[in-house]
């Protein structure tokens, strides 16, 4: 028997604040902010050192060269910065997924008029129902994903890149 439009409400309510909640913590804890900083200095310093490589400018290539300690130590920070993250959120995900939603929502059926996916070892099986588990699945997914989209692009200041200034080049 399908639930009841209550039990859907608070699953969906549920998913919407774990999704919530783990933007938070991304945020803060893996500094997504200083992730994108890095990002961008990054791109630059590959931007002129292509440059740099195309003109065939030794010079400058060398110069850029001496920095590459500095960017490959930019670039593991990057790395691990979202690693802190995870830490936090997917110990959260998993007591959510095993013991949370079971026994919040014992009996949880949802009755679908379309099928969705259920990926059975990646043999993707197609199911018009949701269990609980994968209901909030698809819903923290798509959530995520608006909640992506909302912040970035109405909340978060436009950041100009900064491009290193010009340099007229030698004759």
């Amino acid at each position: 028997m399908a639930s009841d439009n209550i039990t859907v409400l608070l699953l969906v309510l549920f998913a919407i604040g774990f999704s919530i909640l783990t933007f938070y913590i991304q945020k803060t804890l893996g500094q997504r902010d200083k992730v994108k900083q890095i990002q961008k200095q990054v791109n630059a310093y590959q931007k002129e050192l292509l440059e740099a490589q195309k003109n065939k400018d030794e010079a400058k290539t060398k110069e850029l060269m001496k920095k590459d300690a500095e960017i490959m130590k930019l670039m593991q920070d990057m790395m691990l910065l979202p690693l802190k993250a995870m830490l936090v959120v997917l110990p959260l995900f998993w007591i959510s997924y095993a013991l949370v939603l079971p026994a919040l929502f014992p009996d949880f059926f949802l009755k679908l008029s379309f099928s969705l996916p259920r990926p059975v070892w990646l043999g993707l099986e197609w199911r018009d129902y949701l269990g609980v588990r994968g209901a909030f699945i698809y819903t923290a997914f798509v959530t995520g994903l608006i909640l992506e989209f909302v912040v970035s692009k109405f909340f978060e200041k436009p950041q100009q890149a900064q491009q290193p200034p010009h340099q007229p080049q030698s004759p």
